[in-house]
């Protein structure tokens, strides 16, 4: 479709009252074959809406208020009616502050169009706006701006699709659109300005025939694709030049291969010609604007000498000097004539490049008027010849942007990303999905072809600097392999020079100075992921305390990577010297995982598509307990791990990849050990955490627990005593969670609201009272619990390891030997009306007494002294509302009303232990003599451990909890901490020593910090 001139006498207001005489004269003239008949007309008026009676229109120049005159809807499709001269209109009608009635045209279409007078298709788009409300002309810029928008898909843009976009960008609610038409085939009368045909027209061959294919847009001679956009500053550059602007001599468009050196003096080519530029689409005449005939030959310098190169210009200027014209010859044909553009590709790949520059380019731009513009790609000996002579150099880059634009032009903008701004690649690209049906393949074929483009590219940046062809693939080869596995975090430089070294089988070592060297070449090929160098490739000073982690720019293509980079990675990998970290207690020499977590990533990704071949390492549970959050949600996602046992492959997909893998380590062992799986193999320690998980009740073997109590005896056994909703109390092996016995008790006999378990003499007893009533339990002779007065309406109490009862009623503490005979002890707690916790701890000969009051006072007595009062010590919190004390009596931790820990002991009196806000559900802690555990969360259920004396070697720690927390407790030597919750029973080693020199710590805020992970 031509651009036709519009009709004479219809431009500005001015004309509007003589637009249908225009029309018709000039509909007139093409009927006599005066001018070229259109296939399609588009014809816009614009004005003021006015209703005169029942007839509405556009209000004509010569309108005033007493004298209407208008332009009806009716006049326009009549000039139009009856005419066979075109086969599509569109006509729109932008009425600006209009009267209602706009819709006219609507019903005179429609009533012409139903009577067969309208011989051609036609659309109507008019503007329906409310009295005085509508914006003038805007109607014409939210047609401008849908214009601009457009993507290139299809040739054409439909009206009703228009109207659509057009009401999405009026301004107001009272402007919008709306479409009708006659017909039934697609409009072809409104092309759409940003499509590009995928074919080139014969001229275009056969007028540039030193363009090259691969400028045209095609991977090869005859492929569809003709066209290059983008590059807008590059474009002002090269425009400024042309004119005259900048230095002497020919301008060196320098770039690295397939960045489009060659395209771009292709679409200077194009447009620089008034002929070609007419002819070209519109989206094609975006940009670039040079002046008429500013560029008149485009030769390629590939294999030519000085003569050959002055033929080839001396022919594509139509100059007439024989067969062998000397430099001096052509100099000497072109003073005669106006100044002249020469465009010059591949300048690099003549016989003689300096030869060429200074024996015929120079001697063309200072003599002979001629503005030479030069590409020539990466190449030493070249390089050294721009720099003698002191030339202008332009240098290119990658293109995001014209690649995009190229892509979505030849309909094919889903590859675009794969290509990484490079124009080589995106013909491929592009070429290789079209070429596959429908896109079968989902793209691959297209990465493939660009991955092969880019190769090229990335060795012709590394080789740059004369760097030898093996250590050119030996560099790029281990950050290429890293990103067709689909490895996003980047190498840092000491192992892209360890893989480098373990994949070349030659022998050779690289070190981290020839890595930042590889960066460095590849410029903006390689991203810095650790944001420390801006984006480039170079890296940042050797004594930051982040390393520079690179990525190369190349489209993930999984066929690229084989099995020998992933041995290439498990070789690079740290090695424990023995089963003692996170790779269990075997005691065998194992792969330290959690040593270099990145690496350990690489690896995953690496060995995605070979499980087979690396069982052994994918069946580690610390291998997947240590890989980052973002890797394990990707491994998850392809399938995770499909070599496990089922059990344990559930309780992998059930972990939470947004947690540090110390906390992973954690949750992954507890939910295994739930599920019944083996997972003593797997140690959290190994991976930074503070705690061990020592052994868990199954998941379903166990109903809720309420109440939890602990206890040692002094030859070393631990026991754990629970009662459950149903009324049950069960006692458990603390060393390995063995079920030791159970007393079933019937729902009507009340559930336990208070417990207390001790070690006497060598055995578990444990004391209870249910609705009222107290019971004591001697579990390991089989026998039921049995009635115990004493403790009958206690409101606390607690038993001692020599059998000891404190019990507590009112402000009343009495001590009872159970069995005993006579009279026993009591004392009364000063300035209390109730005792709400009583605890006896201690040794004997150091028994000790410790109550609390509910006004929140703490009292403590040594009891062997035989004092026969409890003395009242200092105020711990006036609003204290609970209170938890050693198995040692020694210290107490307190809650405020806001849900705050803190703990009191004899030397150091009260401090505040930082916690968690509790923002949902309610907390529970335990303290020992040196460490604090509390719990909290429903939603986010976790664990904190806080160490309480100053000096603790403990990491503190705050890990995730498969559900909310019922109770905690320590045992007798603080060594062991048992936690209760929603599922049953778990319990944790919580032993200050670790195993690791240098532990990972792990943040106590919510939210931990992942860029170390991510390195």
């Amino acid at each position: 479709m031509r651009e036709i001139p519009g009709p004479e006498g219809a431009a500005g207001e001015r004309g509007l009252e003589n637009v249908c005489h225009d029309l018709g004269r000039w509909l007139d003239a093409v009927s006599r074959g005066e001018r070229e008949p259109p296939l399609s007309l588009f014809v816009y008026c614009t004005g003021h809406g006015v209703q005169k009676g029942v007839t509405w229109g556009l209000a004509l120049p010569t309108s005033t208020r007493w004298t209407k005159d208008l332009l009806e809807p009716a006049d326009i499709v009549n000039t139009l009616y009856g005419k066979k001269l075109f086969e599509q209109a569109v006509i729109v009608l932008d009425a600006c502050y209009s009267d209602p009635g706009a819709g006219v045209a609507m019903e005179t279409l429609r009533s012409q169009a139903a009577a067969g007078s309208v011989e051609y298709d036609a659309w109507v788009i008019a503007t329906a706006r409310r009295t005085q409300q509508a914006q003038q002309m805007a109607f014409a810029r939210a047609f401008a701006k849908t214009l601009s928008r457009s993507d290139g898909a299809q040739e054409f843009i439909e009206p009703s699709v228009l109207v659509e976009q057009l009401n999405a960008h009026l301004p107001t609610a009272s402007q919008e659109a709306w479409v009708h038409y006659a017909g039934r085939r697609g409009c072809r009368a409104l092309p759409d300005p940003a499509y590009m045909p995928r074919t080139s027209p014969d001229w275009l061959d056969r007028d540039l025939d030193e363009w090259s294919h691969l400028a045209r847009g095609r991977s090869r001679p005859g492929q569809e694709g003709w066209y290059f956009s983008g590059r807008t500053e590059e474009q002002r550059r090269l425009r400024e030049f042309i004119a005259g602007g900048g230095p002497a001599g020919p301008l060196i468009i320098r770039g690295a291969a397939g960045v489009g050196k060659s395209a771009l003096l292709g679409h200077l080519a194009a447009c620089g010609k008034t002929e070609w530029r007419r002819l070209l689409p519109p989206v094609a005449r975006r940009g670039l604007v040079l002046p008429d005939d500013s560029v008149h030959a485009l030769v390629s310098a590939q294999d030519a000498s000085v003569s050959g190169a002055s033929r080839r210009v001396a022919r594509a200027l139509g100059l007439d000097l024989g067969s062998a014209p000397t430099p001096d010859e052509l100099c000497e044909a072109l003073e005669k004539l106006p100044p002249r553009t020469v465009l010059v590709d591949d300048l690099h790949l003549a016989d003689d490049p300096a030869a060429v520059v200074r024996e015929l380019l120079d001697p063309l731009t200072e003599y002979a008027r001629t503005t030479v513009i030069a590409s020539a790609g990466h190449a030493v000996a070249a390089d050294e010849v721009w720099q003698g002579l002191q030339l202008p150099v332009l240098q290119l880059d990658t293109d995001d942007e014209g690649v995009r634009a190229y892509a979505r032009a030849r309909g094919a903008g889903s590859v675009a990303a794969a290509c990484h701004g490079h124009f080589g690649a995106a013909v491929d690209a592009v070429d290789g999905f079209l070429d596959t049906p429908h896109g079968h393949d989902g793209g691959a074929n297209a990465r493939r072809a660009a991955g092969k483009r880019l190769e090229a590219f990335h060795l012709s940046l590394l080789a740059s600097r004369g760097g030898s062809e093996e250590w050119c693939r030996a560099m790029l080869k281990p950050v290429r392999a890293a990103a067709a596995c689909g490895h996003d975090a980047g190498l840092t430089a000491e192992h892209w020079a360890a893989l480098a070294t373990a994949a070349d089988r030659s022998g050779r070592t690289y070190g981290p100075e020839e890595a930042r060297e590889a960066a460095e070449l590849l410029g903006t090929s390689v991203t810095d992921t650790a944001g420390t160098g801006a984006g480039t490739g170079k890296s940042r000073d050797l004594g930051s305390s982040t390393s520079s982690s690179w990525r190369l720019a190349t489209p993930f293509a999984p066929e690229l990577c084989g099995p020998e980079f992933a041995e290439a990675v498990r070789d690079c990998l740290p090695v424990l010297a023995s089963g003692g970290g996170m790779g269990g207690t075997s005691g065998e020499p194992g792969i330290d995982w959690a040593a270099d977590t990145a690496l350990t990533a690489l690896f995953a990704a690496a060995t995605q598509r070979f499980d087979q071949k690396f069982v052994t390492e994918r069946s580690s549970l610390p291998f997947w307990a240590a890989l980052p959050g973002d890797v394990l949600a990707r491994q998850l996602g392809d399938g995770g791990p499909r070599i496990l046992p089922e059990r344990v492959g559930e309780g992998i997909r059930t972990q939470t990849p947004g947690l540090h893998p110390a906390e992973r380590a954690f949750q992954l062992k507890l939910s295994l050990l739930r599920s019944g799986a083996d997972a003593h193999g797997l140690n959290p320690r190994g991976a930074g955490a503070g705690v061990d998980v020592l052994w868990a009740t199954p998941k379903d073997g166990v109903a809720v627990p309420d109440l939890l109590a602990v206890a040692s005896g002094a030859s070393g056994d631990g026991y754990v005593v629970t009662t459950h909703g149903d009324a049950s109390i069960r006692l458990w092996n603390l060393a390995d969670g063995t079920p030791l016995a159970e007393a079933v008790r019937s729902e009507g006999d009340g559930m336990a609201s208070h417990l207390a378990l001790a070690v006497v003499d060598g055995e578990p007893v444990v004391a209870l009272v249910a609705d009222g009533a107290g019971l004591l339990w001697r579990p390991l002779t089989g026998r039921d619990p049995e009635p115990l007065p004493t403790l009958d309406g206690a409101t606390t109490f607690s038993l001692h390891g020599d059998g000891l009862l404190a019990v507590a009623r009112g402000a009343r503490i009495e001590f009872v030997e159970p069995g005993a005979t006579g009279r026993a002890r009591s004392f009364a707690v000063p300035g209390s009306n109730r005792v709400t916790q009583v605890h006896l701890g201690g040794e004997a000969g150091d028994r000790r007494l410790v109550a609390t009051t509910e006004s929140g006072t703490v009292t403590a007595r040594v009891l062997d002294t035989g004092v026969a009062a409890v003395r009242r010590q200092p105020l711990l919190m006036p609003s204290a509302q609970h209170a938890m004390v050693s198995s040692s009596g020694r210290t107490v931790g307190m809650l405020d009303r806001s849900g705050g820990l803190f703990v009191w002991d004899e030397n150091h009196g009260t401090r505040g232990l930082g916690i968690p806000a509790m923002r949902d559900g309610t907390l529970a802690f335990a303290v020992d003599d040196s460490l604090a555990a509390a719990a909290g969360g429903t939603q986010k259920p976790w664990l904190c451990l806080l160490p309480v004396t100053s000096g603790d070697e403990r990491p503190a720690s705050r890990l995730p909890l498969p559900d909310q927390t019922v109770a905690l407790a320590f045992d007798t030597d603080g060594s062991h901490l048992v936690v209760t919750d929603l599922r049953g029973v778990f319990c944790l080693d919580v032993r200050p020593d670790r195993p690791r020199s240098t532990p990972i710590h792990l943040a106590s805020s919510p939210t931990t910090d992942r860029s170390e992970e991510a390195r």
